[in-house]
């Protein structure tokens, strides 16, 4: 029973380690999946505003 006892500690502490490690793992993958995310929807909105920007701008000797 003691060896029962030592395996089933083992496995169990595997166990928590193993789930322990994914959901670190797993949580930085999420924050690095949003940074992503977030830097793609930044750089588009920044060349949105700059394009609209340079619209502006052509547009702007037409207007007077």
């Amino acid at each position: 029973t003691f060896k029962y006892l030592i395996a089933q500690l083992l496995l169990e502490s595997a166990i928590t380690f193993g789930i322990c490690n994914f959901y670190r793992f797993f949580t930085k993958l999420t924050i690095f999946f949003f940074f992503l995310q977030i830097n793609g929807i930044l750089k588009s909105v920044k060349n949105n505003f700059c394009s609209l920007k340079a619209n502006c701008f052509y547009l702007l000797p037409y207007r007077q």
